[in-house]
């Protein structure tokens, strides 16, 4: 007959769950009405919402692909201009900002448009423990102390590098002459504005 196992068992052995507690229910009548309407606006809004999300990622495909012709057309940076469309208009502004790379995507970048496409910023930063711990030796020199083990001296200090594409970059995209715009702004991806979208 096979031994028990004790630790089989505590892993079968789940503790029950607990039934959630049944919440208290108060009627207050006198808000009805109020409360049937925030009911209902709030259906509309999560509707509205959702319909927004979608229309705005129409509109601004085609407002990238207008900018993309423009800058083409214009061989420059064309900045901010107004899109209209039926009876509505509004303002789209590109933006000098872009997403956030990590180091793969740093390099792919790098490989591909070289080394002006990008920013590099290191932030150095100490363990806290470790200072705390070598309080008083911290202003000495670190790498001449004798009483910081060597092993923690490297580890004192972290590093750490973020990777972003350079600022101005839509400024110069025809500087990449090699490249069509709208290949370079899919693999940048800039930020891009809209706003004043109103009925004319």
């Amino acid at each position: 007959m096979a031994k028990p196992n004790l630790f089989a068992a505590a892993k079968a052995a789940k503790p029950a769950k607990a039934a959630k507690p049944t919440k208290e229910s108060i009627r207050l009548d006198h808000i009805a009405f109020d409360l049937e309407r925030l009911a209902q606006v709030q259906e509309q809004l999560d509707s509205l919402s959702a319909e927004a999300k979608l229309l705005t990622e129409t509109v601004k495909a085609s407002s990238i692909d207008a900018f993309v012709e423009l800058y083409e057309s214009k061989m420059k940076y064309p900045g901010s201009f107004e899109i209209e469309a039926g009876q509505a208009s509004m303002l789209f502004i590109p933006m000098d900002k872009y997403i956030t790379l990590n180091e793969e995507r740093a390099e792919e970048l790098q490989s591909k448009y070289g080394s002006q496409i990008l920013e590099e910023a290191t932030t150095y930063s100490m363990d806290s423990s470790l200072v705390e711990k070598y309080g008083e030796e911290i202003s000495n020199l670190i790498l001449k102390s004798k009483k910081i083990a060597e092993e923690d001296k490297v580890k004192l200090i972290s590093a750490t590098t973020k990777y972003s594409v350079k600022k101005g970059t839509i400024s110069v995209l025809t500087d990449f002459s090699d490249y069509e715009i709208n290949e370079i702004i899919e693999d940048i991806k800039p930020v891009f504005s809209m706003k004043n979208i109103k009925l004319v």
